[in-house]
């Protein structure tokens, strides 16, 4: 991962194509929080709060390397991260 993100900001690590191409694996990366009182409270929170979804279907592998690309496109005009 390169760039930096807003600490605690939820982010996008890794979108693959899984199954036959037409399936997108997404990781996701929390952040980092304090490590007092109000960081302890929201980390618990965000533990049963919290659900990013763990795969997008795309229908077609084309599309799946499209949405792809534009979470690609995303992350970079927010943060200069890359996926």
């Amino acid at each position: 991962m390169s760039g930096t993100r807003p600490v605690g900001n939820p982010s996008l690590e890794r979108a693959t194509r899984i199954d036959d191409g037409t399936v997108l694996a997404l990781a996701w990366e929390p952040g980092e929080l304090s490590d007092d009182a109000v960081g302890k409270f929201l980390s618990w929170i965000m533990t049963k709060l919290y659900r990013p979804p763990s795969a997008v279907p795309c229908e077609t592998v084309d599309r799946a390397t499209a949405v792809r690309a534009y979470l690609q496109e995303l992350l970079a005009a927010y943060d200069g991260r890359t996926i």
